[in-house]
């Protein structure tokens, strides 16, 4: 026979009943972090989304140099500042919140603070990064060929050291080749990462006067036939930087011989060499080369914290700035600061931005792993643990989306 509710002992009634508290306290403490997670992943989703249309707006490949002057005073402007002023607002939005809940019921924050759950704060993403801006906000292209020269001339040192640490540590052979490489792995180490400002493609052999007719169309510099010349290295120079304004490139050649096709702006380097003389002449071989945008140039120095710089020595800082000074001085460069008023201004914006959005992204994917222990702690076989199972695996669902 059924026992009646009211003829089961006292302590049973009373330990069902706190088992029921409990799971209804649970339930209640994790809904309440379901609510925050949520609400501090769209505000990431929403971060990121901004900043990528700022980083958009500010490539100076997206407009000739000689029109961005033109282009700060229009509409693009606005929408510039109208982006950035959104930027602010979501993070505001963010620190808001939690003054919010830091002011609501002791004992329920006690419970939340208890959690695995640790959400992101985005204020710190207000105050942006330190970077050599003094270096490069001047840059043109004169004093960009000069940086790019003496880099060239140089060779980084076997045991060159940033930071206190070898920049070679992990990549022993390549990181003379590739120093921003090199530089970028070791950032968990120094807080210090590198992004190039800037482009630029050496001819492997020296230009020389060769007299040889090069004929227009030898030479194509993205997709832009450079006029016939009389087969002087001189007269390829003029012919090349008679067309800057439809390729973005400049010519000039080194103190060494070679010929180097380089653009302040930064934009992809497309050369084709369709004739014997024209390689003769410039130096490149014949074919077809490609540099993609930004992959060589000067470094814009991007720090978390530090306000300066300091290398080894000053051949270290020779051969990856073209400045022997071997301390550098670092300056804030804030989500307030990014602009586009001129090419250089506009890349170190842009290597901000993704710095800033790979912090981001770092930050979300932490908050879903956190997530993911949050289901194996609590999705437990009760009516209540398997809705939370449903509702958590719908919110990862839409997270990978995210994510991908």
């Amino acid at each position: 026979m059924k026992q009646s509710e009211s003829s089961k002992p006292r302590s049973a009634v009373s330990h069902e009943h706190e088992g029921e508290d409990s799971e209804d306290a649970a339930a209640a403490v994790i809904s309440a972090l379901l609510q925050r997670s949520s609400a501090s992943l769209d505000r990431i989703v929403e971060l990121d989304a901004t900043l990528r249309q700022l980083r958009d707006l500010c490539d100076p490949a997206r407009v000739p140099a000689q029109e961005l002057a033109s282009v700060c005073s229009s509409g693009s402007a606005e929408d510039f500042e109208r982006l950035k002023n959104r930027c602010l607002a979501v993070i505001e939005a963010d620190v808001s919140e939690k003054l919010e809940h830091d002011q609501s019921d002791p004992q329920k924050n006690q419970r939340l603070s208890d959690s695995a759950i640790t959400l992101p704060d985005l204020a710190a993403f207000e105050a942006g990064f330190q970077v050599n801006v003094d270096h490069l906000s001047d840059l043109d292209h004169q004093l960009f060929l000069t940086r790019l020269q003496q880099a060239r001339r140089a060779k980084l040192p076997v045991h060159a050291r940033l930071q206190g640490v070898r920049i070679a540590a992990r990549y022993p052979h390549d990181a003379a080749r590739l120093p921003c490489h090199a530089v970028n792995s070791l950032t968990p180490l120094t807080g210090v990462g590198a992004s190039i400002v800037g482009n630029a493609v050496f001819s492997s052999s020296p230009a020389r006067d060769y007299h040889l007719p090069v004929d227009e169309g030898d030479v194509v510099i993205n997709g832009c036939s450079i006029a016939e010349c009389r087969g002087t290295v001189e007269e390829l120079i003029e012919a090349i930087n008679r067309e800057r304004q439809q390729t973005r490139v400049d010519a000039a050649q080194l103190a060494d011989g070679s010929l180097v096709l380089n653009s302040v702006d930064g934009v992809a380097i497309k050369l084709e060499v369709h004739s014997q003389a024209a390689s003769l002449v410039s130096g490149f071989r014949m074919g077809s080369v490609f540099v993609p945008a930004r992959s060589c140039g000067v470094i814009a120095w991007i720090a978390e914290q530090a306000s300066e710089l300091v290398f080894d020595s000053s051949a270290t800082s020779l051969a990856l700035n073209g400045l022997s000074e071997d301390h550098i001085s670092l300056k804030r460069f804030s989500i307030v600061d990014l602009t586009f008023e001129n090419a250089t201004l506009a890349q170190i914006s842009m290597a901000v931005i993704d710095r800033l959005c790979r912090a981001l992204q770092a930050q979300y994917r932490h908050l879903v792993t956190q997530l993911d222990v949050l289901v194996e702690k609590y999705a437990t076989d009760t009516d209540a643990g398997k809705r939370l199972r449903q509702w958590l695996d719908s919110l990862q669902g839409s997270l990978q989306l995210q994510t991908g």
